[in-house]
């Protein structure tokens, strides 16, 4: 399978949009996989069909990142957030997986570079509603951190005693 230029996914689209051929036969003629000439199809509807063209890479902002993810987290699938995002699936699961392993600190971009970029669509509003935390949520998930660094600051201190102890035993 090879990718498309700008050029050739602007005709496959219209090709499509005009319904001059089948799917099937399309993504044969042009060497690409049918899934993908779909996901082209549904993303340039409901964007337009320069939704679909590549322009360069691009920078977004933390609480963009963070919105992505909690459109996820309210039950919408990687693919269906890329659809309503206009972004790629493969960087929505990015954004998932770095946040999964770091928090939110993880989203951050890297210092220098180009600008943020922050002028993304709004979704369409679906029947899943976007779920909000309560004071009450934020003030039980605040005193769980409160307790964790303080084990934390517990157990470095146990540890500090325990190789002063094992130093002091290899000593004699």
């Amino acid at each position: 399978m090879m990718r498309l230029n700008n050029e050739e996914k602007r005709k496959l689209i219209q090709e499509l949009l005009e319904d001059k051929h089948k799917l099937q036969t399309l993504s044969r003629e042009y060497g690409v996989h049918p899934e993908y000439v779909r996901r082209l199809l549904r993303r340039a509807r409901i964007h337009g069909v320069e939704s679909v063209l590549f322009h360069g890479s691009r920078k977004y902002t933390t609480e963009f990142k963070l919105e992505v993810i909690r459109f996820v987290e309210s039950g919408h699938s990687a693919s269906e957030t890329s659809v309503a995002y206009n972004l790629s699936s493969t960087v929505v699961d990015f954004w998932l997986r770095k946040y999964s392993e770091g928090g939110i600190d993880a989203l951050y971009p890297a210092d220098g570079g180009r600008p943020l970029r922050d002028d993304r669509p709004e979704p369409e509003k679906t029947k899943r509603e976007k779920k909000y935390h309560t004071e009450k949520e934020y003030q039980e998930l605040e005193r769980r951190l409160r307790l964790a660094e303080m084990e934390n600051e517990f157990l470095k201190k146990l540890d500090a005693l325990v190789q002063e102890r094992i130093e002091r035993e290899r000593r004699k």
